[in-house]
């Protein structure tokens, strides 16, 4: 275990890493007490729907109910994320492979290991707003390590406080075969 929240196992074929995208219990709850709030919220905006609102109030309801839907999947799949997401590196076979998976559902991305360039960790001010929005745990984004592969950059473990990021890509850049 590198972390709390990132773990490896060696095998004599491969090496893999779980990055864990859960957080503290109270903050489990609150977000999916949110998610419900906000379902339920939906649910009298749809009622008020078939209550024969005028025109106005009838677009209003259709405008808000748009808003309304877009923030339910965001905030849905950020709840899933935490409950359920887990992030796998495996190295095996001279290749390197990426998974964002919640519940074993996701695609894996394959990266050969003599093409990765400048593993790093993403540097951040501590007081941007970048850094405090991607931080956050309603929010799934925040990747905080990369490489370069073939001109684009690829990034990965996502929501790692700064030494964890940086245990992560020391133990990736030591695991690698030299290249």
């Amino acid at each position: 275990m590198l972390t709390d929240r990132v773990s490896y196992r060696r095998t004599k074929d491969a090496t893999t890493v779980v990055v864990s995208a859960r957080v503290e219990k109270w903050k489990e709850a609150l977000l999916v007490a949110w998610v419900l709030a906000w379902t339920v919220s939906g649910g009298f905006f749809i009622a008020e729907l078939f209550n024969d609102p005028s025109e106005d109030q009838r677009l209003y309801l259709i405008i808000l109910l748009s808003f309304w839907l877009y923030f339910e999947v965001r905030i849905g799949k950020a709840m899933f994320w935490r409950l359920f997401g887990m992030e796998f590196i495996r190295l095996k076979d001279g290749t390197l492979t990426l998974k964002k998976s919640m519940k074993k559902l996701g695609k894996a991305q394959d990266y050969f290991i003599d093409n990765i360039r400048d593993l790093a960790v993403i540097e951040r001010a501590d007081h941007s707003i970048s850094k405090q929005f991607d931080s956050s745990f309603w929010v799934i984004g925040g990747e905080t390590v990369k490489f370069d592969y073939m001109g684009k950059e690829i990034r990965f473990g996502r929501q790692l406080k700064n030494e964890e990021a940086k245990q992560l890509a020391t133990f990736l850049a030591k695991e690698m075969p030299h290249r």
